[in-house]
């Protein structure tokens, strides 16, 4: 236990420096316009280009993708648009052949058989691109007319490898939830990456909103069809390999996030399952790999292990109480524990609140700054996400079945059960609930005073809460305290 403990302080205190010199690197940089190459041949010898845009039961957000991929500003003889249809059941199908009917360079292919999943989509048309450039966009983003241009610059580099754009959340207004997560993207674009970027650190491909050199993705056999973050694990791949990410903070595009806690935990549990999954398969590779400096290997490691923070408070936090009830004294591991659960909550989350304030000073909307003391949701959700995302692994052994690529679900998809499901999400927060409860009870029959009641009572309020803020559980007349006039963004650059 010991050994979990330090290992949780150690990345308590790591994940504490990693954040405040990537947003000191961000601040420093504030006067550089511009951080990558620009095209210096003319507009012929520009790359050629295929848009690949996957789509699974996509009719609520395609055809608004579709149009703003015919407003890029991108030579048409240069370009070319395929929508994969993924074994779709509702209207995509009819919605991409009008597109492909109407316009000669959008072509629509249709999957029925097969696996299912957006790597499987993707590798089934990699065999047909013979383009430079792939540029990845889910059918629910909506590109700036120069983002193509944008993304291919800095391809002139030939140990380029992937480019990544910034994403921007386009249903901002709709509910707490997106409003949360646009502080989320803020901080994770525009000082994270960016910060990374001005480090010569990892940025990380997303996925979608980005480019990827055909070249390098062939190198590679293409995407990883079991993989849970194929982008992740395509990201990984390619630094093994030697290539470069870069990441280009004026390159933006715009999605619709999750509208939801439900939505939004079901999206962090993939994510999670994708982390942890590549976090080891990779992380002794990129410790040992010969392409990246020390602080770089530290930082993709740290990455990798975002998802496993929560599983250690939470190993933490059971161990307390396994002291407390059996008796032992456990004084130094007590103290131990404190200073690392005291250190991380204190200052490591307070380095996240500084870097997502100095996002919103970059872009503009201060008002947006009035809500961040309730990104205590965000992280209750993250910790329940992080705990199933460890436990499904175990549960595919123990049913001997296989757990499938989960699509996050669109706003106005009625086909997403998160309007049927809020009966579950209190079920998970009256047994964490009472989890906490008894710790409490512990601490305070044991006399370790007020002050770690208070910390867990806020614990146990904080999963209350967020279990009662999701849709149809968040009282009407208490939206007039979160209401927000979405403020034009500044500089994005």
């Amino acid at each position: 236990m010991k050994l979990i403990l330090g290992i949780f302080q150690c990345i308590a205190i790591g994940y504490v420096i990693q954040h405040y010199l990537i947003t000191a690197a961000r601040i420093l940089h504030l006067g550089k316009r511009k951080c990558h190459a620009e095209w210096t041949e003319s507009l012929d010898d520009l790359p050629t280009v295929c848009i690949l845009v996957p789509a699974h039961n996509e009719q609520a957000v395609l055809e608004t993708t579709l149009r703003s991929l015919l407003k890029i500003e991108y030579p048409k003889d240069r370009v070319r648009i395929i929508v994969v249809n993924d074994h779709s059941e509702d209207r995509t199908q009819v919605i991409a052949e009008e597109f492909s009917d109407q316009y000669s360079h959008i072509e629509c292919v249709n999957r029925y058989e097969g696996s299912r999943g957006k790597p499987a989509a993707l590798n089934a048309v990699l065999g047909t691109i013979t383009e430079d450039v792939i540029v990845q966009f889910d059918a629910d983003y909506c590109a700036e007319p120069t983002f193509l241009e944008d993304v291919v610059h800095p391809f002139q580099d030939a140990s380029v490898g992937l480019v990544m754009g910034r994403v921007i959340p386009a249903n901002v207004d709709e509910t707490l939830v997106t409003r949360l997560l646009d502080l989320e993207r803020a901080g994770g674009y525009q000082v994270a990456q960016q910060g990374r970027s001005l480090l010569g650190w990892l940025p990380q491909y997303g996925g979608t909103a980005g480019a990827i050199r055909r070249q390098m993705l062939l190198e590679l056999n293409g995407w990883r069809e079991d993989a849970f973050a194929e982008d992740t694990d395509l990201t990984f791949r390619g630094i093994l390999k030697g290539w470069k990410t870069v990441y280009l903070n004026h390159a933006r595009c715009y999605e619709q996030v999750p509208t939801n806690w439900y939505d939004r935990k079901r999206q962090v549990v993939r994510w999670a399952r994708g982390h942890n999954e590549c976090f080891l398969r990779y992380s002794l590779p990129v410790f040992f790999s010969p392409h990246l400096p020390l602080l770089a290997k530290l930082d993709a490691l740290l990455l990798l292990s975002v998802y496993l923070s929560p599983l250690l408070l939470m190993a933490s936090i059971l161990h307390l109480a396994m002291e407390i009830s059996l008796g032992s004294s456990g004084s130094h591991q007590l103290s131990f524990l404190l200073i690392g659960v005291l250190f991380f909550g204190a200052i490591g989350n307070f380095s996240l609140f500084y870097e997502i304030s100095i996002a919103v000073r970059i872009d503009g909307g201060y008002r947006r700054l009035r809500i961040i003391p309730l990104l205590i949701c965000t992280f209750l959700v993250s910790v329940i996400a992080s705990i199933q995302a460890a436990i499904l692994p175990l549960l595919d052994v123990v049913t001997r079945q296989k757990s499938l690529w989960i699509k996050t679900p669109r706003a106005g998809d009625t086909r997403s059960p998160a309007n049927r499901c809020w009966q579950k999400w209190v079920a998970i927060a009256m047994v964490l609930g009472g989890m906490l409860g008894a710790i409490i009870a512990f601490i305070v029959q044991s006399g370790l005073g007020a002050a770690a009641f208070v910390f867990l009572s806020v614990c146990l309020l904080g999963i209350s809460f967020a279990a009662a803020i999701r849709e149809g559980l968040w009282p009407t007349d208490w939206r007039v305290l979160i209401t927000l006039d979405v403020e034009t963004q500044g500089d994005q650059t």
